[in-house]
């Protein structure tokens, strides 16, 4: 297995508790243009969609609010390692990431986001919060279910 030169890119973030805020500007979805196209930015969303393509891509749809983009994290080297592309494969739903990257204009519009004329090109990810597995969507859905498929009985 051969050593990840990405490990400073990608993973989860410590608890901070506060004690330092780096003041970083983040941009929002909705502002982002095909005017700035090459341009590094930062922003915090939520996963609200991953699919990997192989061992070498994974399109994300990252959402704020009601605006989503399509973000694509592909392996390169000195960049993007395999493992990386691994692991945020695996991010949950609904997992809340910071995410750097370069913007890019698309070919064609992305129907499947709010903001169809840009994508992210990701170069570093980062969770600040885990979403939930689909396992435990499923046993939550489950337990909320039972009382209601519960027969109604009366007790004389």
């Amino acid at each position: 297995l051969a050593q990840d030169f990405a490990t400073g890119f990608y993973g989860k973030l410590p608890l901070n508790k506060s004690q330092a805020r780096p003041r970083r500007p983040r941009v929002q979805i909705a502002s982002l243009t095909p005017d700035m196209d090459g341009t590094q930015v930062f922003l915090r969303a939520r996963v609200q969609t991953s699919r990997a393509q192989g061992s070498k891509m994974v399109f994300f749809n990252l959402r704020q609010r009601i605006d989503s983009i399509q973000a694509l994290l592909t392996v390169s080297p000195e960049k993007v390692s395999k493992q990386m592309a691994k692991w945020a494969a695996g991010l949950a739903m609904e997992s809340i990431v910071l995410v750097e990257g370069t913007v890019k204009k698309t070919p064609e519009p992305i129907k499947s986001a709010t903001v169809q004329d840009v994508e992210i090109h990701i170069s570093q990810v980062r969770l600040t919060a885990s979403g939930m597995s689909v396992n435990a969507e499923h046993r939550r859905s489950r337990s909320t279910l039972s009382p209601v498929l519960t027969p109604y009985c009366r007790s004389a």
